[in-house]
């Protein structure tokens, strides 16, 4: 298994999305959001989404170039069009834009439509933090290629893994986030746990007869995910489908299979004091982390605090890339112009 230093897989990243038609300031910000993704502790949303994208890319149904554009807003709401551009940027965007009106107005919400992948949700929760709101990103679809779940109890594909993001920020903290996909785990996760030649956890996935299976495989020969949680992750991805895919997909494009995003903000002034607010989140946090582990478990943490521990466990340090995750990478980067050998050399592998 290969390993690079993070710096290095970054500008390669950057060579390979410019090579294949992003401006260099597009590739280079995406790859440090890849970047982010890996040191988080999710890889699925990394360095490993590279030859996805290249092949969206060349089969026409994602361009490189382009931006999101604000088609209507007024003082408290905004609409994004994605413009099939990395949807990465659109996600930004809504995010910065909601957080600025929610600012002025106390609260404000977003759509964005014709986004291609957005990345890591949790991206935008921590932007929302660092933007002071609190925050709800979550992205719906309603049929069609995303289909790759059950609904609870059914044994054939009606629902996406309709992700969201929930982030609020904390006095003196990072605060609390949440990213979570509502079936038992990301998509991504699951190449991951293929591409290392590994089973999934018990509870992940169906096969194409609806029968349990362990063997990540099976997900892309006709089988399916399932909801977390059974019937409530079933009834909380539904709420996501019906806020992006008809709140703003049917409102804007219609169409049979609709989809889109959705944001909110909330100023923490919203009903008093923000900084009361703050102070109570954080108070809130501690006393959870304050918690004494149960038997197996050495800390109580509340989410987001994993992702901040893997960023600074992983800092200054390679990153492993699975084999077959490295062949992919570098099949792709050849068919956009660039080399293994420049790759390998940019990305200044360790073994």
């Amino acid at each position: 298994m290969p390993s690079f230093p993070v710096e290095g897989l970054t500008e390669a990243s950057s060579r390979v999305l410019a090579a294949a038609g992003a401006p260099d300031d597009i590739a280079d910000q995406l790859a440090r959001w890849l970047a982010n993704s890996n040191l988080a502790g999710h890889p699925s949303h990394g360095f490993q989404r590279v030859p996805e994208y290249v092949g969206l890319i060349l089969e026409g149904k994602m361009k490189p170039a382009e931006r999101p554009t604000i088609v209507s807003e007024t003082a408290t709401t905004v609409l994004i069009e994605g413009n099939l551009g990395f949807g990465h940027f659109a996600a930004e965007l809504l995010t910065r834009v909601v957080a600025a009106k929610a600012k002025e107005s106390a609260v404000a919400i977003g759509g964005m439509t014709n986004v291609t992948h957005i990345g890591r949700l949790g991206e935008w929760g921590e932007l929302g933090n660092e933007l002071g709101v609190i925050s709800f990103l979550c992205m719906g679809w309603a049929g069609g290629a995303a289909d790759i779940a059950a609904p609870f109890g059914g044994a054939e594909p009606r629902v996406g893994t309709l992700p969201f993001t929930f982030g609020a920020p904390a006095a003196e903290d990072d605060g609390m986030l949440i990213d979570m996909a509502t079936t038992a785990s990301a998509e991504g996760k699951v190449r991951v746990y293929r591409d290392k030649g590994l089973p999934v956890p018990d509870g992940w996935l169906l096969d194409k007869d609806g029968l349990p299976t362990n063997d990540p495989a099976k997900l892309y020969e006709g089988g399916m995910m399932v909801p977390f949680g059974g019937h409530k992750g079933y009834a909380i991805g539904l709420m996501v489908s019906l806020l992006g895919a008809n709140l703003v997909g049917s409102a804007v494009a219609g169409g049979e299979h609709p989809a889109g995003g959705f944001a909110l903000a909330i100023d923490p002034a919203a009903f008093g004091d923000a900084e009361v607010v703050r102070r109570g989140i954080r108070a809130n946090l501690e006393r959870l982390r304050d918690t004494r582990p149960a038997p197996g478990f050495t800390e109580v943490q509340v989410p987001g605090d994993f992702e901040r521990a893997s960023a600074r466990a992983l800092a200054g340090h390679p990153l492993d890339i699975p084999d077959s995750t490295w062949e992919l990478y570098l099949d792709s980067a050849e068919k956009v112009g660039v080399s293994a050998d420049e790759v390998n050399a940019i990305a200044g592998g360790a073994g």
